[in-house]
């Protein structure tokens, strides 16, 4: 007995050094977690610039089109044969479009891998005169472009972002079928 009651008496007391343990972060993780946050915070700040927006450029991508394409806007660059010419959207049109695209890009944990990102659509928008977005879409993967400063990121697209996109500009009978429709 004398011996059970000494043992019992070492078990009540703990180990120096043995409160509960607190397991830390680890700095990857930190860092992820903020650059996380900045994304969001990005994003947003973003799709407010977006939202107020005066014009709006969509195309079907035309990768031969764009590195052939006077980057000043001088002069007017035809595109490729087979591919519409890019629209400018109608302000009806732009206030129709601009809410669908901006609540994607606000949309939280949008970040996501592309798996084959081979886009057909692709737009530019403008705040007097000064781009401030652009970016490509594929509906296979289910992706769009978005670049933040220094880096980029694939956001999901949606059902009602693929049907706005293509009301106003249809993938052309030549080109249904190619990579991104």
């Amino acid at each position: 007995m004398k011996y059970l009651l000494i043992f019992c008496s070492f078990l009540s007391f703990a180990p120096i050094g043995a409160e509960e343990q607190v397991v830390e972060k680890q700095p990857y993780e930190i860092y992820l977690e903020g650059l996380e946050r900045l994304q969001k915070e990005y994003r947003q700040s973003q799709a407010d610039l977006i939202a107020d927006a005066d014009k709006v450029v969509i195309s079907i991508y035309d990768r031969e089109w764009l590195s052939r394409r006077d980057p000043f806007g001088e002069k007017e660059t035809p595109p490729s044969k087979g591919y519409p010419t890019p629209k400018t959207l109608t302000d009806a049109e732009r206030k129709a479009f601009l809410p669908i695209l901006t609540k994607q890009i606000r949309s939280p944990d949008n970040g996501m891998k592309a798996l084959c990102h081979s886009p057909i659509h692709y737009i530019e928008i403008f705040s007097k005169d000064e781009l401030i977005f652009r970016s490509t879409f594929c509906w296979k993967c289910h992706n769009f472009t978005f670049e933040y400063p220094g880096d980029s990121q694939f956001l999901a697209t949606n059902e009602d972002l693929k049907e706005v996109f293509n009301s106003l500009m249809p993938v052309p009978p030549k080109l249904i079928g190619e990579p991104g429709e």
